[in-house]
Formats: structure tokens, sequence, C-alpha cells
């Protein structure tokens, strides 16, 4: 009986340390790279960037390539929209400010008192996805 609850005492306190090790890692990963708005935010502003390179290339397959990589970056923030039941089109045309979309709740919060703030470096990685 007492096996039993001591194997069930370091399962559970394993779980508990796996949970802290991840957060720690995170919280890591916001120190040594910063943070950007979340909610697919930082993408969709970089998408308005790329205007401004396709000006700079030299022919147009380069062109189409940078229209692509623009509507790619566009999508993240179309696709939370449509999960929260709303338009992305819509949704991507009024951030202005930055902010988030709330999916549970269907409302547009400012990301400075939202907790969506992934660490750069998690964007950074999965760029490569």
């Amino acid at each position: 009986m007492q096996s039993t609850e001591q194997d069930y005492e370091k399962e559970k306190l394993s779980k508990k340390i796996a949970k802290l090790s991840r957060g720690v890692a995170v919280i890591q990963a916001a120190v040594d790279e910063g943070i950007v708005i979340g909610g697919g935010c930082t993408l969709l502003r970089l998408a308005a960037k790329v205007e401004d390179i396709k000006g700079t290339l030299d022919n147009d397959q380069q062109k189409i390539g940078a229209d692509i990589v623009k509507r790619a970056l566009r999508y993240p923030m179309k696709l939370i929209a449509k999960n929260a039941g709303v338009n992305g089109s819509v949704v991507i045309e009024k951030v202005v400010y930055p902010t988030t979309l709330k999916n549970s709740m269907g409302y547009m919060e400012t990301v400075i008192n939202s907790a969506a703030k992934p660490p750069t470096q998690l964007c950074r990685k999965d760029r490569s996805l």
C-alpha cells in the first residue's frame, strides 16, 4: 500500500517538475530574445513590410514570391478570426492598433492587457515550418 502511494506521489511530482521546466524555458526564451505581439499581429505587420520590399525587387518572379509571402503572413490572423466565428478579412482591416482577438469571447483587446505575448524565439523558429 505504502509503495503504491509513493509511486503515485513520485509521478505527480514528476509532472509538476515537467510543467515548471516548460515554464522556465518559455521565460528564458522571452528574456533572451524578447516578446512579440500575439494573435498573428506581428506577422500581419510584417506582411505590410513585404509591400515596401516588393518595390525594390527586380523581376516579376520575385514580386510574385513576395505576394505569396505576404498572403502567408496574413493567414494566421485570418484563421484565428475564423476560429472565433468572425470574418478574418474584416479583422485584418481593423487591426491598426496592436490587438489580439480573444477566441472564446469574440472581441478585440489591446495586447498590453492580453497574455498573448509569445517569445520572439518561438516565432523565429516557427517560420521554418
